[in-house]
């Protein structure tokens, strides 16, 4: 069985944690036809990409905390906790349990719940905000 933790930890960490929105990064990591569902909210590729951009637009920087990662099969579990300076001045701290799926070496889908810990009433779809 392949080890897929690495390729699920190195998406986030490249993903999430570059100030900068890369469209190329996104497609290294996950596939075209790449799935989410967040917290009831369906994003496909083209919306999880314009996702991640409006998160940069938000944010100036983003931190990753992941707290604990197993995998069955093709399914990587992650519990993890993103921090979020926003160029507006404010802050926002978001814990995330997401289960990825992974296809031909790239992530193919997410089923993710997130949950706001510190932030404002604004903060809260920032999971799925495009």
């Amino acid at each position: 069985m392949t080890n897929h933790i690495p390729l699920i930890t190195q998406a986030l960490e490249a993903v999430i944690c570059s100030p900068e929105h890369n469209a190329k990064t996104i497609e290294s990591f996950f596939a075209p036809n790449y799935q989410q569902k967040v917290n009831g909210i369906e994003l496909d590729y083209p919306l999880f990409v314009a996702h991640m951009a409006q998160l940069k637009q938000l944010g100036k920087t983003m931190e990753l905390h992941i707290l604990a990662i197993a995998q069955q099969g093709n399914k990587v579990l992650t519990h993890h906790i993103v921090g979020v300076s926003k160029k507006s001045g404010g802050h926002a701290i978001t814990e995330v349990f997401a289960c990825f799926t992974v296809d031909n070496g790239r992530i193919s889908g997410c089923q993710e719940l997130t949950r706001l810990i510190e932030g404002q009433e604004e903060d809260k779809h920032l999971g799925s905000v495009h």
